[in-house]
C-alpha cells in the first residue's frame, strides 16, 4: 500500500469517527431535551394534583399517579433555578424521564434521590454551592426545607457510602465520564 492510499484510508477513518461523534452528540442533546420536557409535564401535573391530594389525604407518604408514573414529590434548588418531579421508585427507563427515589424516605430522614446528569435534570449538582436551599415537597403538599451541607465526589464503586452518613436528604448523579458520583448532602434548615 502506498503512502497516498494509506493517507486516504486514515482520512476516511478519521471522518467516520468525527461523524459518529457528531451523531452521538446530537442523540444526547435530543435525550436531554426530551427528558426535560417529560420532567416539566410531570412537575406541572404534580403541582396541579398536590392541592387535590392534600385536601383528601393525611397519611405520611402518598404518591400522585400521573399516567404510568407515581410521583413521590417535587424537588427545588432555587439557586440553580431547578424544579423537578421525583418519581417514587427507579429504573433506567424512569431515570430518563425524571429524578427518582433511590432509597429511603422523607419520613424516616434518609431520602436519597438520584438523577441523570442531563442539563435538564441534575447537571447543576456540579456547580451548586454549599449553603444553598433545597426544598422537597411531598405528595400531600408538605414542604421540607434543607440546606446543602456537603458536596462529595465518590468513585462509582463507592455507592455504599451514599447511605452510611446520616444525612436526611442526599442527591446524586454521575459526572460526564460516568466514573464518579457527585453527591450532595443536605441537612434540615434551621429557619
Amino acid at each position: 500500500m502506498n503512502k497516498s492510499t494509506r493517507g486516504s484510508i486514515l482520512i476516511a477513518v478519521g471522518l467516520t469517527f468525527i461523524i459518529a461523534a457528531g451523531v452521538l452528540y446530537v442523540f444526547n442533546l435530543k435525550q436531554d431535551r426530551l427528558a426535560g420536557e417529560s420532567a416539566q409535564v410531570l412537575y406541572d401535573g404534580f403541582q396541579h394534583e398536590v392541592d387535590y391530594v392534600y385536601a383528601q389525604y393525611t397519611e405520611e407518604e402518598q404518591y400522585i399517579n400521573l399516567g404510568e408514573y407515581s410521583l413521590l414529590g417535587a424537588l427545588e434548588i432555587r439557586e440553580m433555578g431547578m424544579r423537578l418531579p421525583v418519581l417514587e421508585s427507579w429504573n433506567y427507563a424512569m431515570l430518563r424521564v425524571a429524578p427518582c427515589r433511590y432509597m429511603g424516605s422523607i419520613a424516616t430522614g434518609d431520602l436519597i434521590i438520584m438523577g441523570h446528569n442531563y442539563q435538564s435534570h441534575f447537571a447543576c449538582l456540579e456547580s451548586v454551592s454549599e449553603g444553598a436551599e433545597v426544598i422537597f415537597t411531598d405528595a400531600v403538599g408538605e414542604e421540607y426545607e434543607f440546606i446543602i451541607k456537603k458536596i462529595e465526589h465518590l468513585h462509582k464503586t463507592e455507592l455504599e457510602r451514599l447511605y452510611t452518613t446520616g444525612y436526611p436528604l442526599t442527591l446524586f448523579t454521575c459526572n460526564d465520564s460516568g466514573q464518579e458520583r457527585i453527591v450532595v448532602r443536605c441537612e434540615k434548615s434551621k429557619g
